[in-house]
């Protein structure tokens, strides 16, 4: 009896001892799922939110490697100022400590930032302003990329061929600041440049037919929008039209492959995606509470170079 005692105290002892072997084992494990994650809001304008797929991608991987909680919500109308206001200030009391912004708005972005409380810290993507919260900027070479887009045309333009700037009517400001830029600078090379504005993204088809028909101008758009809608009705009409913009969207790979896209000016924007989450987190865990500025490479992808190793890492940098 007393042996069969004392094994059943031996092997409790074992037991116990392989539990705490288990849980000290795996105390990093249990600590990082016990431990709450930081609310980061996210607010991007939804006007052209298909090429801005990478960036959400390296925003998820930010938010994984950083153990935060995103909250994505898309600013839809530019007139909904004081409804984006009440649902960032919705997040703020539910614990959101930290905001990424991307408004082509000044009036909507101005509007929202006041919502913004003292310490909360805001990054900024593809935005020129500044306000006392924001604590970082994350954006493109604007010049960089227009005189990407302006040599590309020049290399390839033929004599007398003029080019078309697309645009819809009430386009944000930076396709009015883009298509102004390149209509400054290619008219100073000589090439007669002329901006074409349509109703609504369903008079693309129309616009393609009747650019075919005069076989004489370079299609460019910097409304992503806009360039979607005249690649599908280039693919869908079988013609194939120079076709330039800036962006990228998987809703636009097989028109770029086709061809029936000729060149698009993209930005690494998943890294941008990465940095901005990562900013604001350090920030929030104050680990980091200098101010930056990143300025994020840009590149022209084309037909024939987009599956090259050094643009794939544009376009397709989580494969």
């Amino acid at each position: 009896m007393r042996k069969r005692k004392i094994f059943i105290i031996v092997v409790v002892d074992i037991i116990i001892l392989s539990f705490l072997l288990l849980a000290s084992s795996t105390d990093l494990i249990l600590k990082e799922r016990l431990e709450k994650s930081d609310k980061i809001t996210v607010l991007v304008d939804a006007v052209g939110s298909e090429s801005d797929e990478n960036f959400k991608m390296g925003l998820t991987k930010g938010a994984m490697d950083w153990n935060m909680d995103v909250n994505l919500s898309y600013i839809t109308n530019y007139e909904d100022v004081e409804d984006i206001k009440a649902l960032l200030q919705k997040e703020i009391d539910n614990g959101s400590a930290g905001l990424i912004l991307n408004c082509k708005n000044k009036e909507m972005a101005e509007g929202i930032l006041s919502v913004v409380p003292v310490g909360m810290p805001v990054i900024l993507w593809n935005m020129d302003m500044e306000a006392p919260r924001v604590r970082g900027t994350v954006s493109g070479d604007r010049d960089k990329e227009i005189s990407l887009l302006v040599q590309e045309i020049m290399d390839v333009r033929t004599e007398g061929q003029d080019v078309a700037l697309i645009e819809r009517h009430g386009s944000y400001p930076e396709v009015n600041f883009i298509h102004e830029e390149l209509n400054n600078k290619l008219t100073e090379k000589g090439v007669q440049v002329r901006l074409v504005k349509i109703e609504e993204l369903s008079s693309a088809d129309t616009l393609v037919k009747g650019m075919a028909v005069q076989k004489k101008n370079i299609l460019v758009s910097a409304d992503f929008m806009v360039l979607k809608a005249l690649a599908e009705s280039c693919q869908e009409s079988k013609i194939v039209l120079p076709l330039y913009g800036f962006g990228w969207g998987l809703s636009i790979r097989n028109c770029l492959e086709e061809g029936y896209v000729s060149g698009l000016v993209v930005q690494r924007s998943y890294e941008a995606g990465y940095f901005v989450l990562s900013k604001v987190a350090r920030m929030v865990k104050k680990e980091d509470d200098g101010e930056e500025l990143l300025i994020i490479e840009s590149t022209l992808v084309t037909p024939s170079n987009m599956y090259k190793s050094d643009i794939e890492t544009f376009i397709f940098p989580y494969t």
